[in-house]
C-alpha cells in the first residue's frame, strides 16, 4: 500500500498512520445508541403494512443493538411527533406523518405515510456545495455547507493557492475578496468533520514525541525512515519538524500541550493550541476554552478547530491572557458544553440531518428539495420546540453532538491529566505562527 501526500506536513502524519497501521491498532468501534431519527422512520415503514400496536415494536426492538436501550415511553414519543402533536399544540396546520389511536395504542399509515416511505427514507445527510464568487461575479470554485455553516462575514480561507476574505454570504453562494494567507484556514470537507479518536491520537502522540527526542539525538532521518517514508519524504518531513522544533522548542505529543501566542501581520493577538488529540477532544476543548477566554476578553472570540489543535483569536486589540487552559474545570466543563450546545454551528447542522432522516421535512416531490430551503425549514422547526428538552429530536441531536461527534469523556482525560501533572501545558510566545500553526 502507498500513501501520497500532498504537502510536507502531512506526509508526517501518512508516516505516523502507516505505523499505526503496521501495528495493528486499529480504532475501536463505537455503535450509536437509541437513534430516535432512525426510529422513526422505522415507525413509519412498518405503520404502511397494515399497522401494529406498540407491544408490537418493543418486541422487535432489542433484536437491533442501537435500539437496544429505547423504552416504550421514547417510542410514544416519537409516534407523537409523527403523529403532529407538537404543531397541534402550537396551533400550526401540519399533516401527520401516520394515524397513532393512542387509546388502544394502535399505529397505521395512510397514502402520504407511503409516500414518505418512498420518497424521503435514508440514512446519508442531504448535503450540498455553496458556489465562491469574487464581488464581480466570477465563479472560483465551491465550498462544503459544513464549512460555509461554520463561517463568518470576514473570516478568511485558502481555496487553491490564494486566501480570500467572506464579503457575504447568501442562501448557496460566498462572495470573497482577495486577501492575505495570515490566519486564513483550509476549508474542510464532508469527511472530515469527525476527525481522529482519542485512541489514535494518543498513539500519534507518542510516535511524535520518539521523533522529537530524536530531533535532539540527531536521528530524526532514520526514525523517519522506520515510519515508511522515502529519502524525499523524510527530508522535507525532517525540515518541517526541524522548523518547528527551532520556534517551539519540542513537539506536541500524548504528555504535551504548546499553547502558542503570536501575533497576525495586523498586530491582531492569536492563541494557537497544539494538541494531539484529535478532532473530537479538541472542537469541544476550543469551546471550553473559547468561553474561559470571555471572561477575560470582553470582545467576540472565534475558534478553528482539527485534529491537530485548535485556534483562538478575539477581534479587536486584544489579547488572550496565559494559564487559559489550565483554568478549565474538569467538573463543569460538561455542564458548560450542554449549555452551549444549542447556539453551536454542529447543533444546527446535526438537527437538520436528523430531522430529514426521521421524515420531518416532508415528501419529496421531484428530486431533491433544495438546501436552502432544507436550511430555512430546519431553522423554523428547531426555534419553535427548542424549548421542549424532551422532544425526541431534540434529545437525539443532543446525544449524537455529545456521544458521536464529540469526545466528552476525551475532553475530562485530558482537562483531568493536566490538573494531575500527566499533561503538561508549554506556554510560549512567537514572531510569527510556527509551521504547525499555518493552514
Amino acid at each position: 500500500m502507498h500513501i501520497f501526500p500532498r504537502f510536507t506536513s502531512e506526509g508526517i502524519y501518512c508516516g505516523l498512520t502507516a505505523e499505526i497501521v503496521r501495528r495493528g491498532e486499529i480504532e475501536n468501534i463505537h455503535p450509536p445508541r437509541q437513534c430516535l431519527d432512525v426510529l422513526a422512520q422505522h415507525l413509519v415503514s412498518m405503520a404502511c403494512d397494515g399497522g401494529y400496536r406498540i407491544d408490537d415494536v418493543m418486541e422487535i426492538l432489542p433484536r437491533a443493538y442501537p435500539f437496544a436501550d429505547v423504552t416504550k415511553e421514547d417510542v410514544k414519543d416519537i409516534l407523537a411527533m409523527l403523529a403532529g402533536d407538537y404543531e397541534h399544540e402550537r396551533n400550526v396546520p401540519a399533516r401527520p406523518r401516520l394515524l397513532y389511536d393512542r387509546i388502544h395504542e394502535w399505529v397505521e399509515g395512510d397514502a402520504y405515510s407511503r409516500m414518505l416511505a418512498i420518497s424521503a427514507a435514508g440514512t446519508i445527510p442531504d448535503k450540498g456545495l455553496f458556489t465562491v464568487k469574487t464581488e464581480n461575479g466570477v465563479k472560483l470554485g465551491e465550498l462544503d455547507e459544513e464549512f460555509v455553516f461554520e463561517a463568518r462575514v470576514g473570516d478568511k480561507f485558502l481555496l487553491g493557492t490564494f486566501a480570500w476574505q467572506i464579503t457575504y454570504i447568501g442562501k448557496d453562494t460566498v462572495v470573497v475578496s482577495p486577501s492575505n494567507s495570515y490566519g486564513a484556514q483550509a476549508p474542510f470537507y464532508k469527511a472530515e468533520i469527525i476527525g481522529r479518536r482519542l485512541q489514535t491520537g494518543i498513539a500519534f502522540g507518542k510516535l511524535l514525541g520518539k521523533l522529537g527526542r530524536a530531533y535532539y539525538d540527531g536521528s530524526l532521518l532514520a526514525e523517519l525512515g522506520k515510519l515508511g517514508l522515502d529519502d524525499r519524504a523524510a527530508h522535507d518531513a525532517a525540515d518541517f519538524i526541524s522548523h518547528q522544533i527551532e520556534a517551539t522548542q519540542l513537539l506536541p505529543d500524548d504528555r504535551t500541550i504548546i499553547v502558542e501566542h503570536f501575533s497576525d501581520e495586523s498586530s491582531n493577538h492569536q492563541l494557537m493550541v497544539h494538541s494531539v488529540f484529535g478532532r473530537r477532544v479538541n472542537a469541544p476543548l476550543a469551546i471550553l476554552a473559547r468561553e474561559a477566554a470571555k471572561k477575560h476578553v470582553k470582545t467576540n472570540i472565534t475558534c478553528f478547530d482539527d485534529d491537530d489543535g485548535f485556534l483562538l483569536f478575539p477581534y479587536g486589540d486584544y489579547e488572550i491572557p496565559e494559564g487559559l487552559i489550565q483554568s478549565i474545570d474538569p467538573a463543569s466543563a460538561r455542564a458548560v458544553l450542554e449549555a452551549v450546545l444549542p447556539a453551536t454551528p454542529v447543533f444546527n447542522m446535526t438537527f437538520r440531518y436528523n430531522l430529514g432522516r426521521a421524515l420531518m421535512m416532508g415528501a419529496k416531490k421531484s428530486g431533491r428539495q433544495p438546501l436552502w430551503l432544507q436550511r430555512l425549514r430546519s431553522a423554523q422547526t428547531l426555534d419553535s420546540i427548542i424549548n421542549y428538552k424532551n422532544h425526541p429530536l431534540i434529545r437525539e441531536t443532543r446525544r449524537e453532538c455529545m456521544e458521536d461527534i464529540w469526545d466528552l469523556q476525551g475532553v475530562e482525560y485530558v482537562l483531568k491529566g493536566i490538573r494531575e501533572g500527566t499533561i503538561q501545558i508549554r506556554e510560549i510566545y512567537t514572531d510569527a505562527p510556527s509551521p504547525m500553526s499555518l493552514p
